[in-house]
């Protein structure tokens, strides 16, 4: 069973920690919520699930992945920067968003027919980046067609795809249907809504339909229509959303190891990718994937025992140029691409590690470097809470398709490079449709 509670060992001290990350995890939630802080609170949840699996067994017994094990002891130390992480990304974001909030002002009224442009220009920027996908192969595997191409830094049209997929659930859950397009037609958004679903479990990306679905429950419970609501559909609601997510999550698993086997029709697929949710071993195979816990505590301990580590200018310039386009930086491919495997050379660990800000944040400046990577994280999560809520409403897509490469949680110290990268490719291709349909559309005299 995937669960943070010890039920292998039960020791009443591994009881007396989750108990305690859990309350640690619950009062950070609380004050993003009250805050509104949509975004923040999206993010901190993925940490608190992800690295919550197999906890209390960890902590009394370690951890043991693709061969290499890491003590208890290790596995807390890992355990103890991750709420350092987290409880530095929420303070930055809220005094962020509460020292610029100050110098702003409420959002105007958009001029006529500007919503009905937005809504155009979003759809539109899911659409430009589905058929780039679908063009290069990418639209179904969350996998080495994409890392490949991102690893060349070229930014290009496929690779904003997955953002997208997340800045148009964010934009539905910002309008609520109550502006644009879906005020006219209020079944379309439910339309749009189920078939982002399926190209997210296509995706075969767990994390992001899990964010999305977050996404979706977080707006909602910030929403001033919650207040109106009864407790009864109010919680029952919340019940089919979590189930929902959680079932296709799960089921994806089973979609993706089918997807290597081209002779099976779509049918069979669906088969046998749901029948991975009543599979000892599907669900054995997931848990084995939720490695972040591990690897941050493998981190302390070869930092801590053996000197590992990476210049953090290094990583920085790394990350930079990668942004960078090939048009604009030629000589790009002279730049040596620097990130957490870099550090573990001639360790044994495998190949693929999964590079978290705490892990790179740890490598390059030890408990500085974790406060660092939680300093950034919460002030472009800050930065753009700030926005959804004051900021124009064409502005929201910036936030929304930054928030995709934070949402993945392997960022890594500078994930914030990706997240702007991301969210002004979003606004600009969005901005250029909506204006443009709303220059054409608009009345000649609006009087």
């Amino acid at each position: 069973m995937v669960s943070a509670f010890p039920w292998a060992t039960f020791e009443v001290g591994a009881i007396g920690l989750i108990i305690a990350w859990a309350a640690l995890c619950a009062l950070l939630l609380s004050l993003a919520l009250s805050q509104r802080l949509i975004l923040t609170m999206t993010v901190l949840t993925g940490f608190a699930l992800a690295y919550s699996q197999r906890m209390g067994d960890a902590l009394t017994e370690g951890l043991v992945t693709a061969g290499v094990g890491v003590g208890s002891e290790w596995v807390l130390s890992g355990l103890l920067m991750l709420a350092a992480f987290m409880a530095t990304t929420l303070a930055a974001s809220a005094s962020l968003r509460r020292a610029l909030d100050r110098f702003s002002v409420r959002r105007s009224s958009p001029p006529p027919g500007m919503l009905e442009a937005l809504d155009v220009g979003v759809l539109a920027f899911l659409a430009i980046t589905a058929i780039a996908a679908w063009t290069t192969g990418a639209w179904s595997y969350w996998g080495d067609s994409r890392e490949s191409v991102a690893a060349s830094g070229g930014i290009r049209l496929e690779l904003s795809y997955p953002a997208a997929l997340i800045g148009i659930v964010g934009h539905g859950v910002l309008t609520g249907g109550d502006s644009g397009l879906l005020r006219r037609w209020p079944r379309a958004g439910w339309v749009i809504g189920a078939v982002v679903v399926v190209l997210l479990f296509i995706l075969q990306s767990r994390r992001l339909m899990i964010g999305a679905g977050m996404l979706v429950a977080i707006g909602w419970l910030c929403s001033e229509r919650l207040a109106r609501a009864p407790l009864r559909k109010l919680a029952s609601r919340i019940v089919l959303l979590v189930a929902g997510i959680g079932v296709l999550a799960l089921a994806s698993f089973g979609w993706r190891e089918l997807s290597g086997e081209p002779q099976l029709g779509i049918r069979a697929r669906m088969e046998r990718a749901l029948g991975s949710l009543t599979s000892e071993e599907g669900l054995a195979a997931v848990e084995e994937r939720l490695t972040y816990l591990w690897f941050d505590a493998v981190t302390q301990e070869l930092v801590s025992e053996h000197g590992a580590g990476i210049d953090g200018f290094d990583l920085l310039e790394s990350d930079l140029v990668r942004a960078v386009p090939r048009l604009i930086m030629p000589s790009k491919a002279q730049v040596p691409s620097i990130s957490c495997e870099s550090a573990f050379d001639g360790f044994g660990l495998p190949a693929d590690l999964p590079c978290t800000p705490t892990a790179e944040g740890f490598l390059v400046a030890g408990v500085p470097g974790v406060l660092l990577a939680g300093l950034l994280w919460g002030l472009i999560l800050g930065l753009g809470d700030l926005v959804i809520v004051r900021g124009p409403s064409l502005a929201s897509v910036f936030a929304f398709t930054g928030l995709m490469p934070l949402l993945v949680l392997e960022g890594g110290l500078f994930g914030v490079i990706d997240a702007l990268r991301s969210g002004f490719l979003g606004f600009a291709v969005t901005a250029i449709v909506a204006y443009g349909v709303w220059f054409f559309m608009r009345p000649i005299n609006p009087r």
